[in-house]
């Protein structure tokens, strides 16, 4: 964060009263900690998605590469 922005946070906190700073606070630590999920989530996704792949990748789920022509399924 640059000076600039922390001085100016700084300065608006400083004008709440207690009951404010508590939501002014409450509410930083939900976006740090909706950062951290949507971090979390990626990983998962991307570790789900290296598994799943070891799986689907072989010659005997190959058939189903072809699904739509296999049970009728257009494209459009």
């Amino acid at each position: 964060m640059t000076q600039v922005l922390t001085e100016r946070l700084t300065r608006r906190a400083q004008q709440l009263d207690d009951a404010q700073a508590e939501k002014a606070l409450a509410f930083i630590e939900f976006l740090l900690a909706q950062e951290r999920f949507e971090k979390e989530r990626y990983e998962w996704h991307t570790a789900s998605e290296e598994a799943f792949a070891r799986v689907w990748e072989n010659e005997h789920d190959a058939i189903y590469d072809n699904w739509r022509e296999l049970y009728g399924v257009s494209n459009s």
